[in-house]
């Protein structure tokens, strides 16, 4: 009985202390909680930091510019001509192109680079001048001076050159070298071109003397005013006429639809510097003209890289020769003499 009276005293106690510990525990002040305060900290920058990068939007520049202009009265095909060439040199620098009738200061801006003007009354000289930073080139215009922003295709002497050629083709297809010139009256220049005219022929033919009659002194020539070309002018051919002329060299200011006829009527082949009012006839030989494409071209990269100062000539070229008068072998002897003249081994001051 004891034993059993111990152990219910034990299990009271296992029940009862623990109920104590417990009501114990919950007597206790409860704990202070404390949360930390988080707090934000401003940093001071640094001054050695990088600056921040801008985007920076590049502009493309414009494309530097060539401006062809040209004077109304000269004739399309030249302007044709040098206007085909610039293209491809613009395109191959990476240049652009623009063709103006006239030049006026106003289209020369900041971003031109090389004018080219082709034919008179464009100024050129007074456009260089007020424009130092752009080069020049003038073609076909006589009152183009080189300058050190101008360089110049042609001169003054090209009509003499062109009298000279038409001198020794003239020789060059005759049959008895009976050759005669109908060019202006008066003047020096009148003169002048005579001069050429003859020494070009006497490059060929020499005293040429005729080996059949009539017997005459040739080379031979006849002026006529501009005035007469459209009437009075039946007299003075048929001067050449009666001396037995095979071959006249007309001078371009005096072509008239009237005098050409006239000359066909009477069996005489024509070389001229001008191209004809009319359609070619059997008697037309062909027509003398200046070309000047490849001295611009030989100019362009220095002039591109801005070197003026230049004068060239032109090169002299036959056009319109479609009736055959002239042979393979004859054409042949006519372009050695072209190029023995526009290297300088010859002069059309003085035959040989």
């Amino acid at each position: 009985m004891v034993m059993n009276k111990n152990r219910i005293n034990l299990i009271f106690l296992g029940i009862i202390i623990p109920i104590f510990i417990l009501g114990l525990s919950g007597c206790q002040p409860a704990a202070q909680q404390t949360t930390d305060a988080i707090t934000e900290t401003v940093l001071p920058l640094d001054s050695t930091a990088s600056p921040t990068v801008e985007e920076t939007v590049n502009t493309p520049e414009e494309t530097p510019q060539v401006i062809l202009g040209y004077s109304p009265d000269v004739e399309t095909t030249v302007v044709s001509q040098i206007q085909t060439a610039l293209e491809f040199l613009v395109n191959e620098n990476g240049l652009s192109l623009e063709i103006v009738e006239g030049l006026t200061p106003g289209r020369i801006t900041t971003n031109t680079r090389v004018v080219v003007g082709v034919g008179s009354g464009l100024d050129l000289n007074g456009l260089a001048q007020t424009n130092p930073n752009v080069q020049f080139i003038a073609i076909e215009d006589i009152s183009a001076l080189p300058a050190d922003n101008l360089s110049v295709v042609g001169s003054s002497a090209d009509p003499l050159r062109l009298a000279f050629m038409a001198g020794y083709l003239a020789a060059l297809i005759s049959e008895d070298y009976k050759v005669s010139a109908l060019v202006p009256g008066g003047g020096e220049e009148s003169d002048l071109i005579l001069e050429a005219f003859i020494n070009g022929a006497r490059f060929y033919c020499g005293i040429c003397q005729p080996k059949y009659p009539p017997y005459n002194t040739f080379p031979s020539w006849e002026t006529l005013t501009v005035e007469n070309t459209n009437s009075n002018y039946q007299s003075t051919v048929d001067a050449l006429a009666a001396i037995g002329t095979e071959v006249v060299y007309l001078h371009g200011s005096l072509q008239s639809t009237e005098l050409l006829a006239y000359l066909n009527s009477l069996g005489m082949k024509v070389i001229s510097d001008q191209h004809p009012e009319t359609p070619l006839t059997g008697n037309w030989v062909g027509t003398l003209s200046l070309d000047p494409v490849p001295a611009f071209r030989n100019l362009w990269l220095d002039v591109l890289a801005g070197s003026g100062g230049h004068q060239v000539s032109a090169s002299i070229v036959l056009m319109e020769s479609e009736n055959g008068l002239v042979t393979e072998g004859r054409y042949r002897l006519f372009e050695e003499m072209i190029m023995e003249l526009e290297t300088g081994q010859i002069s059309i001051e003085s035959a040989p």
